[in-house]
């Protein structure tokens, strides 16, 4: 993989077709995953709207109550007041024109609606 464009159907969309996750090997254990995501009426929120594409690294080596899960966020979100729990939050979704790098893989958000399309380069 040099250059990916793909379209990600958001998670709570049963009616449309497509992927709806994608996932990317780094290592034996570790994988860069983007999921799209909606608000939906169980969802907690914030002042900014929760709609966009989650980049987390998931490393299968660590278990409950380990850090498994890291989310990729741009640098300079600010922290918000979340509905569901008396502390705050930042927003780490990627909306359209943000752009990420981990390791040697870029994530941008190219473009949100319905769906989501995203582009994933790595570097040779």
């Amino acid at each position: 993989l040099t250059n990916l464009d793909i379209t990600l159907v958001p998670l709570p969309d049963i009616k449309s077709q497509g992927f709806k996750l994608a996932v990317f090997p780094l290592a034996p254990t570790k994988a860069l995953i983007l999921e799209s995501r909606r608000v939906t009426k169980f969802s907690c929120t914030t002042n900014t709207e929760r709609n966009g594409v989650l980049a987390y690294i998931y490393d299968g080596q660590y278990g409950h109550l380990e850090d498994y899960f890291q989310a990729i966020v741009p640098s300079g979100r600010a922290i918000e007041p979340y509905s569901c729990y008396a502390s705050q939050t930042m927003d780490f979704l990627l909306h359209e024109g943000d752009k990420v790098t981990y390791e040697d893989l870029t994530i941008e958000m190219l473009a949100h609606g319905d769906f989501d399309q995203v582009r994933v380069t790595r570097k040779p």
